[in-house]
């Protein structure tokens, strides 16, 4: 009896952790621009495509490693001591699965997402720049 309540436990451990790492994300778009890109002003999440307007690139991203990934960085950033408004080079549209859609905004240092500001990892970065390449 108790090997089967073991086996209950462990099956059900197994799934709740499978489900959790699934990207809750159906698709994103990216709008970027070279995080290299020098302006005379800060350039805010909402300034973002009037900013840009000429030199935006755009990406719609579906692939399921991609979003997870995302997913993953998107659980492990800290909370931006300053909370300094980040001067955008990337913005991203996170369409949810439940029909939700958030907004992250990206620049070298920080990120907002939703308003909220959190420190970049130089690994994000690099990932953000691996979704701009991507087909």
């Amino acid at each position: 009896m108790k090997r089967n309540n073991w086996l209950l436990i462990v099956c059900f451990i197994c799934s709740a952790s499978c489900a959790s790492s699934q990207s809750k994300i159906r698709k994103i778009k990216l709008e970027y621009v070279s995080f290299d890109l020098e302006t005379d002003a800060h350039v805010h999440c909402k300034e973002f495509e009037e900013s840009f307007k000429n030199q935006i690139k755009r990406r719609y991203i579906e692939d399921t490693r991609m979003l997870e990934r995302l997913t993953y960085y998107l659980k492990v950033v800290q909370a931006h001591r300053a909370n300094i408004n980040p001067d955008v080079r990337a913005k991203i549209y996170i369409y949810n699965k439940s029909g939700s859609v958030d907004t992250l905004c990206i620049s070298k240092f920080a990120l907002s997402l939703n308003g909220k500001v959190y420190t970049v990892s130089g690994g994000f970065i690099s990932f953000i720049k691996k979704l701009e390449s991507t087909r």
